[in-house]
């Protein structure tokens, strides 16, 4: 999540192959941060889509990780 924040002050930043799709993935989500807000929530919609096989299921189907 901190990494995704620092990306949105690095526009035009070039991900990775990897990066992208997990940055895509999590914002999905979890919005960037613009404003004061309690963190929890997005932290556990983190949790859930770590603990889901999102993250392993987006990479496996841009063949990043293969089974």
């Amino acid at each position: 999540m901190a990494a995704l924040q620092a990306m949105e002050f690095k526009k035009g930043f070039k991900k990775g192959k990897g990066t992208q799709v997990i940055y895509d993935l999590v914002r999905k989500y979890v919005k960037p941060l613009e404003e004061d807000r309690e963190l929890y929530i997005d932290i556990n919609a983190c949790f859930d889509t770590i603990k889901s096989d999102k993250v392993l299921e987006a990479l496996e189907k841009e063949g990043i990780i293969l089974e």
